[in-house]
């Protein structure tokens, strides 16, 4: 397969929206997007709620740390007639458990940067993210913990077809707040209208 057509198949693509999912040696994630991506990461005050304590990783060790296998990272990002990315957030699935070489379930994140907020990107996203972890990934059952304070974020889970299946007391967030964590569950099965 050529370098082209392997760049092919790991890029998802509608209408302007575009996901990429971070495949190391490939090299399908033009660079300057993941810089744009960890400027932004950076900039919005959003790096914390990614890495946690680990507020020093560069952009090398950002790269590191996704073609470690710990999390697979997905890019979202929004194309014009010109051709120009621009990543517009980040959705990752880590914590995998595998049952041989199948991957059955996983820990899935979405973060989208403040300019795109909006229900016109985060639904169709969200679609295609959760097309890519089912259909691609072949996940079976993809779960999520959000702070129940966090009631945007809640909202948008659960118009993405999460159900609600647990509470965390004392969850502790990024920024060491103790609040109750939202489990939240979807399987292949409910995402694929079974």
């Amino acid at each position: 397969m050529s370098e082209e057509a392997v760049k092919k198949e790991f890029e998802w693509k509608r209408g302007n929206l575009l996901l990429m999912p971070y495949v190391p040696r490939v090299g399908n994630v033009p660079e300057e997007t993941l810089v744009i991506l960890y400027k932004r990461l950076k900039d919005e005050g959003l790096w914390d709620i990614v890495f946690h304590e680990d507020s020093k990783l560069t952009l090398t060790g950002l790269m590191n740390f996704f073609g470690s296998g710990q999390a697979l990272l997905q890019v979202l990002c929004i194309t014009n007639d010109k051709g120009y990315i621009e990543p517009i957030g980040m959705a990752w699935v880590a914590e995998i458990v595998l049952c041989g070489d199948i991957l059955t379930k996983g820990i899935g994140s979405f973060l989208f940067f403040k300019d795109f907020q909006k229900p016109m990107y985060t639904d169709q996203f969200s679609e295609m993210i959760l097309d890519y972890w089912f259909d691609y990934l072949n996940i079976d059952v993809i779960f999520g913990v959000t702070p129940e304070p966090n009631r945007a974020a809640l909202i948008y889970v659960k118009r993405a077809g999460f159900k609600e299946v647990g509470r965390i007391p004392n969850y502790t967030t990024f920024d060491k707040q103790v609040v109750t964590g939202v489990i939240t569950s979807m399987t292949k099965q409910e995402h694929n209208g079974g």
